[in-house]
């Protein structure tokens, strides 16, 4: 596949934000836009398909910060098929074809793309950044299965108030009639 159009917007703010720090380059073997960054390569990936783009990198001094499919659709890794995956997410998808799970990416180049980038760029705290919010999502995580387990526990003790301390609870039971249940004689205390 050849490479889709790169809009030239995009590639100015780049440069702009990141002077050459960062470029977009496509990969010819996985058919995607990958966003690399000035350094060394760190992990050689095992994907066999990785192979031309982790020389490509190396060789020029680069390494891979993320992929990006072209259009709204993902293409598999493994089978090839372009699949449908939400838009500004990551996470692990299923190939609908060969049924193999991939992590993926779907973030069109664009404006969006730019600012996660600015947000998550290690020379502007963006490693700290991401890590204070990880913990601040999993701290209010936790606080609320705590509250969870406690409202479960109150709700079981209200409930089970009645039985623990034989209390006789008896609540309304609908309309009645009121000679219904009514005593046989006239006199106050039933029957003489």
């Amino acid at each position: 596949m050849l490479a889709p159009f790169l809009p030239e917007s995009f590639v100015r703010a780049l440069k702009r934000d990141f002077n050459d720090n960062i470029r977009v380059r496509w990969s010819p073997v996985r058919n995607r836009w990958q966003i690399e960054r000035r350094g060394r390569e760190v992990v050689k990936h095992a994907d066999p398909k990785d192979r031309f783009d982790t020389w490509t990198r190396v060789a020029t001094g680069y390494y891979r910060v993320l992929e990006c499919s072209p259009g709204s659709k993902v293409c598999c890794s493994f089978c090839g098929k372009d699949y449908s995956q939400e838009l500004f997410t990551l996470k692990a998808a299923k190939c609908p074809r060969c049924g193999k799970e991939e992590l993926v990416m779907n973030w069109p180049l664009g404006d969006r793309l730019l600012e996660h980038l600015r947000f998550t760029d290690p020379e502007r705290d963006g490693l700290q950044r991401m890590w204070r919010d990880l913990e601040a999502e999993e701290l209010a995580l936790e606080v609320s299965q705590q509250r969870e387990k406690d409202n479960i526990g109150e709700s079981i003790w209200k409930e089970e108030f009645t039985n623990l301390f034989e209390i006789q609870s008896r609540g309304y039971e609908g309309k009645a009639k009121f000679w219904e249940n009514a005593p046989d004689s006239k006199r106050f205390g039933g029957n003489l």
